[in-house]
Parts: C-alpha cells; structure tokens; sequence
C-alpha cells in the first residue's frame, strides 16, 4: 500500500477514520516520547531536543522495556545521500553505549515510509499532536489507553 503521511491528510474525517483503524489494530502499545513544555526555537535547537527525546526513549525501552531493536524514520533519500540527522542519531546512541546506559547488542536502524511499522508511528504522533494544539482536541483519546505519555524535560541549548 501507499505510505501514510498523517501531516498531508488534510481531512480531520479521514484523520479520524485513520485513528479508528490504528485502534482496531490490537498487536500495539506505544510510549510517546515528548517534551514536558513546547520547546522554543529560539532557545533550544531542534537537534538538541531530538537527542535528548532519543537519549530517555533509547535508556528507558532498552533497559526497563527489553526492546532490543529500534527503527527511526531516516531524513536521508537516494538523491541527496545520507543526511546528518540520521548521523546525529547514530552518534546517541553510540555515545550511550560507550557509556553503558544501553547494551552495546541494542540495533538502531533508519528506514523510509516503506516501513509500515513507521505508519503507525505516525498516526500516533499526529494524533497526539492534532491533540495538544487543539486543531482536533481529543484526536489520541481513542487511542489513550494504549499509549503511554512519557515528558522529558529539555532545557535550552542553542
């Protein structure tokens, strides 16, 4: 099937019937990885927030969640090569491994749309984000009880 890409369905109707067939799904749990406050752009850089967020959710789901395997969605494309955010990522997580907060036997992966798993994920994300800026308040509800909301806090870093 075709990719989903929440952010380009611009129908809030079909958002939502999105949302009631991730909840029809019964295979899933989540943990939503997101800052405790909105981060300023001004103040924080985004690179910044990324590692930290992947930092706790690397530590936690490897450690106390047994997760042994992870995939993020790449910033890179064939035409223009590998993309330093997809290096960046790769830096954390070697970083944290030399420093023995997750096992050197942890895999982190980057794949593109053509992963459905990252489908999921970003239906989640979207939802959860339609949510706190009040474009659909209530949008993750139906999916609520499946996902658990993990705040990090991210102080400023320019």
């Amino acid at each position: 099937g075709m990719p989903v890409h929440y952010g380009r369905i611009r129908s809030q109707a079909r958002r939502r019937a999105l949302v009631d067939l991730v909840d029809g799904l019964t295979w899933w749990e989540a943990h939503v990885f997101e800052t405790a406050h909105p981060a300023s752009a001004r103040h924080t850089s985004e690179h910044f927030v990324r590692a930290r967020l992947l930092k706790v959710a690397l530590v936690q789901l490897t450690g106390e969640g047994g997760v042994t395997g992870v995939t993020l969605e790449t910033r890179s494309s064939p035409s223009r090569g590998l993309d330093q955010i997809d290096l960046r990522d790769r830096s954390v997580i070697q970083r944290l491994q030399d420093q023995g907060l997750v096992s050197p036997g942890v895999d982190m992966t980057h794949a593109d749309k053509s992963e459905p798993l990252l489908w999921l994920a970003d239906v989640l994300a979207g939802a959860r984000s339609d949510d706190i800026c009040a474009v659909d308040p209530g949008a993750s509800a139906r999916l609520a009880h499946r996902m658990r909301i993990v705040r990090v806090e991210v102080g400023r870093r320019r």
